[in-house]
């Protein structure tokens, strides 16, 4: 064989493999080179090589780095304050008071409700219940016949649905209809906010403890 011969061989050898090899390549995911650029192996263009094309590792598409998908605070609740339960708080023990201490307390957690909206039980004592402090107000509450209703308690531990005292702040008490906190007539004009009357709920069903 002759130099000419050689030469001409040598020449098709290298542009067959010119030509086959973008075909041929492949990341180790059978997707050729031509979709995904990045060799990252995944199908997606980003880069990150977590099969997603949001660009920040995590494996879910949200974008938000995570992990899971949405709120961008590393557990897969959705309440946003990274600590699991759902409660939204932040403080891990699931009342959601924000406390850190799992049993709702009246002195902590309920009394400070009252003196921001019961001024009138503080300085004075409607329907027979005054609430100047903390001891005084739990023990004119707690398994204390309502004057309005003897036939309830103004808390019945345990039982929120049927304790005056949260049924007159809910709005849903039968006899005197008047919501409170209230300036005068049946829909209050200052309710208490529903986080609020939740957690008095939850303090009464808990056991209502002082």
């Amino acid at each position: 064989m002759n130099r000419t011969h050689l030469i001409c061989l040598s020449i098709t050898a290298a542009l067959t493999f010119a030509v086959t090899l973008p075909g041929c390549t492949d990341d180790g995911t059978g997707e050729s080179a031509e979709t995904d650029t990045t060799g990252d192996g995944d199908g997606d263009p980003s880069g990150d090589g977590d099969g997603d094309p949001s660009g920040d590792g995590d494996g879910d598409p949200t974008g938000d780095g995570d992990g899971d998908p949405g709120d961008g605070d590393g557990d897969p609740t959705g309440d946003g304050d990274g600590d699991g339960d759902g409660d939204g708080d932040g403080d891990g023990d699931g009342d959601g008071d924000g406390d850190g201490d799992a049993d709702i307390s009246f002195t902590d957690d309920i009394y400070p409700i009252i003196m921001a909206g019961c001024s009138c039980h503080i300085n004075g004592m409607p329907a027979l219940l005054a609430m100047p402090n903390a001891a005084t107000a739990y023990a004119n509450l707690v398994n204390v016949p309502a004057t309005q209703d003897v036939n309830l308690n103004r808390v019945t531990p345990g039982d929120a649905d049927n304790s005056y005292f949260f049924q007159k702040i809910a709005g849903t008490q039968a006899t005197d209809t008047n919501q409170m906190p209230n300036t005068g007539g049946p829909v209050s004009s200052n309710p208490l906010d529903d986080a609020d009357q939740m957690l008095i709920a939850d303090w009464i069903n808990s056991g209502a403890a002082l």
